[in-house]
């Protein structure tokens, strides 16, 4: 449980943010894993045969959003809950220019299973010694930082450019096996993956 909520917080903040004044959404947060996360054990009422786990969380927060929309209604005689747009550093930099909460959700989760496929890969590669060739070639797998040619890294690192070539090819081939397995982790069987594979690139190319 202390996982799921480390690891899905982000997407889920920003669904609510995009839905919510932004000092509500912080407090909405928390009480949605309180009450439905925790207390009402959703993760261990999840039936994999039924869809995906991110299909799970958005049939979740709209029903969550619909109860809270209708308890501020109850509360504020005539008033009705704002709507603040998502604003860029909420949540993460980067995300798709969208008003959309739905999409904004897909967004950030899918950016949340590539950024542990790429941990899981920094992990392997230091266990292995090769700590300083993922750090050389880590902006060419996520753009964290200015690419380099080819050439370049290999003279840092006292390889041949065909080597630095084939390292890149490695790590990206890694990054994408334990973006499957992620995936897997959230779905009901492999071709649900496969599935869930096509939509993620396309959240990501948004």
């Amino acid at each position: 449980m202390e996982f799921f909520c480390e690891n899905y917080r982000k997407p889920i903040l920003g669904w609510l943010q995009a839905r919510f004044p932004h000092h509500d959404a912080e407090d909405l947060c928390h009480d949605f894993f309180r009450r439905h996360v925790i207390r009402g054990r959703l993760v261990d009422r999840a039936d994999r045969t039924k869809g995906s786990l991110r299909g799970l969380l958005c049939v979740a927060l709209t029903r969550f959003s619909l109860n809270e929309r209708r308890r501020h209604r109850t509360v504020r005689t005539g008033g009705r809950v704002q709507h603040v747009p998502f604003r860029e550093n909420d949540c993460a930099e980067g995300n798709p220019d969208t008003g959309s909460p739905d999409v904004l959700f897909d967004w950030l989760w899918a950016v949340e299973l590539l950024e542990r496929a790429i941990r899981r890969t920094e992990d392997y590669c230091r266990q292995r010694g090769k700590g300083p060739v993922f750090d050389a070639l880590r902006p060419l797998l996520d753009g964290s930082g200015p690419a380099r040619r080819h050439k370049e890294i290999a003279k840092e690192l006292g390889l041949k450019v065909a080597e630095v070539t084939n390292e890149l090819y490695r790590l990206r081939m890694r990054v994408k096996g334990n973006l499957f397995d992620e995936i897997l982790m959230t779905v009901r069987d492999a071709r649900a993956a496969a599935e869930e594979w096509d939509a993620l690139r396309s959240f990501l190319l948004r």
